[in-house]
């Protein structure tokens, strides 16, 4: 059985929550794509990024593929519509399970420590055959090591709130507190990228 990265699926969930709070996460150009995503959401079978056609605009994706803390088994265990966990539900009875170097990291960092009684990587009894070895070391730290960008940190606070066009998230939550404190939080991140560069 193939595993893909989470990004790569469709969060029913987020995806039911942008089309409620839509006007206050998305630019108006962005509507339309996010009914585009609606619409194959009602048809897909697997909710896989590789079966919409043509690829969606990945800003808006961001919004509505599942995330660690957001899509768990706590969360979506249970929901049927829920296309990454449905998988990861049927990955513990495969024989075999084909994942790429980064997703075996990303899922081995994110996972739950076994019990003292359990052994496995990934699942009970589970053992690992590594093939194109030569990359897993770079594969290895840049997962289970720390980075911090500064392209990346902008990107994550502007899901919060993007001051430009008044949308994201503490718009949904009429949260103007956090709007001050991630405009404070945005200044003291240009300075301090702005020092290490010095």
């Amino acid at each position: 059985m193939l595993l893909k990265g989470r990004q790569n699926y469709l969060c029913p969930r987020r995806l039911e929550r942008a089309m409620r709070h839509g006007g206050d996460l998305f630019a108006t150009s962005e509507h339309a794509e996010l009914k585009r995503i609606w619409e194959w959401h009602q048809r897909t079978g697997d909710g896989t990024l590789a079966d919409l056609e043509p690829a969606p605009d990945m800003k808006v994706w961001a919004q509505v593929c599942s995330e660690p803390h957001v899509c768990t088994p706590r969360t979506c265990g249970g929901d049927l519509r829920c296309f990454y966990q449905r998988l990861r539900q049927k990955a513990q009875t495969a024989k075999v399970l084909v994942v790429n170097h980064s997703l075996f990291f990303s899922l081995l960092e994110t996972d739950a420590e076994p019990s003292e009684d359990e052994k496995g990587h990934l699942f009970h009894d589970d053992f690992v055959i590594f093939d194109e070895a030569h990359t897993l070391e770079n594969v290895a730290a840049r997962h289970l090591g720390l980075t911090l960008s500064q392209s990346r940190l902008r990107f994550l606070l502007t899901r919060l709130y993007n001051d430009k066009t008044k949308k994201g998230l503490f718009q949904v939550l009429q949260r103007g507190e956090g709007v001050k404190l991630l405009n404070e939080t945005q200044v003291a991140a240009e300075k301090f990228f702005a020092s290490i560069e010095k």
